[in-house]
């Protein structure tokens, strides 16, 4: 009983300190330069945004239907791996050229969490924050304690990131990401206002959906050539730098869209909304619940170019441990809702139908969550082709 309290009471703390994230831990290099502000931001807007891109067309290579990707989320896991990594590992890592984001809320809803099993870990404390913890001294408990930190928020509190035949002599470094965000009372919408209309699919079929409407002053952007049209709708809430739900419906196929997308083409899209006047307009949205179950992430990495961080004769976590180690999993999670809120509209449903503008997306589209410009990569990314 005393040695499990003697583990036991480190362990919590470490994880409670984890359990904000890992950002606090690793340290952004400023570098000095001549270079106008406005030039600096876009740089780095196109950077980040890269990244995201990549990592979303990625996925759609992988899946088919309703895809999800939370850019923000993973890219914070890869800079906590960054910060512990040296040679090879490293260079991989920084050829994504991720950038520490500016923090967009508080707290941050997401957990990154790091699990080191039986490594010898010279330092716990400061820039390298791990949950070190002998092979033969109860793993169960401490991935329980694993899961339990990055469930939070989930749906599914019975989820599980990690079991026991992810950790063994041979491979002990596990990595956690998760993120879960209820956006229904930050958005403009009203049960009653809504109603169901059919939804044009990707497949051809026309089902019944579930239509969410709105009109108020928003910003709206659109091509000159009509092959694409956007709307900003701004998320209600307390933050540093305030949040939009970004919708993008493109003329023709969403998926060929977003396979072709470009980060100078978002940056645009953001820029315009962003000068956009608001202007009275009727949207038209489907209500979004997506939930993506926790699942190892290697092979998409694998496919973006990190293939040594899991290959244990390159993988080079020098600066963590002098132990040859690699990483296992990268296990990650992510949900979001989007929603009517539980107000009572101010508007009646009979005045809808008079806003000068009308944008529905009753067919297929990609949707962003994210501020309008700023170096902070996106926090989700979305196509919807199904309902």
């Amino acid at each position: 009983m005393k040695k499990a309290q003697t583990f036991l009471l480190p362990a919590l703390v470490v994880l409670g300190l984890l359990a904000g994230g890992l950002t606090g831990y690793f340290k952004r290099t400023v570098k000095e330069t001549t270079e106008p502000a406005e030039t600096l931001r876009q740089q780095e807007t196109l950077q980040t945004d890269t990244f995201s891109l990549k990592l979303f067309q990625q996925v759609l290579q992988e899946q088919k239907g309703n895809i999800m990707v939370t850019p923000h989320t993973v890219s914070e896991a890869l800079l906590a791996l960054q910060g512990i990594a040296a040679g090879k590992t490293q260079e991989d890592l920084a050829a994504m050229q991720l950038t520490q984001a500016k923090a967009l809320r508080e707290p941050e809803p997401f957990r990154n969490v790091l699990l080191t099993v039986d490594i010898n870990v010279p330092r716990t404390e400061g820039e390298h924050a791990v949950l070190p913890l002998r092979y033969s001294e109860n793993l169960p408990q401490a991935l329980s304690f694993f899961n339990s930190v990055l469930v939070q928020g989930s749906p599914d509190s019975n989820a599980r990131f990690a079991s026991s035949d992810m950790v063994s002599s041979r491979t002990r470094l596990l990595l956690g990401a998760s993120i879960y965000c209820n956006l229904s009372n930050h958005l403009p919408f009203h049960a009653e206002h809504s109603r169901m209309d059919d939804f044009d699919s990707a497949t051809g079929a026309m089902p019944r959906y579930h239509q969410m409407r709105s009109r108020g002053l928003y910003r709206t952007a659109g091509a000159e050539d009509g092959s694409w049209q956007a709307v900003a709708l701004p998320l209600h809430q307390q933050s540093k730098t305030p949040l939009v739900l970004i919708c993008i419906r493109p003329a023709g196929s969403a998926r060929q869209f977003a396979e072709s997308l470009t980060p100078e083409l978002l940056s645009r899209i953001r820029e315009n909304l962003a000068s956009a006047t608001p202007e009275d307009t009727l949207v038209e949205l489907p209500r979004i619940d997506l939930q993506v179950r926790p699942y190892d992430m290697r092979y998409t990495l694998r496919r973006l170019g990190l293939t040594s961080l899991f290959d244990s004769s390159t993988t080079d976590f020098s600066r963590l441990t002098p132990d040859k180690i690699h990483l296992n999993a990268l296990v990650h999670a992510s949900g979001i809702t989007i929603a009517e809120n539980k107000q009572k509209a101010n508007t009646p449903a009979s005045e809808l139908e008079q806003a000068k503008k009308r944008i529905s997306f009753s067919r297929p589209f990609i949707w962003i969550v994210a501020d309008l410009s700023t170096d902070t990569p996106l926090e989700y990314i979305g196509l919807v082709e199904e309902m």
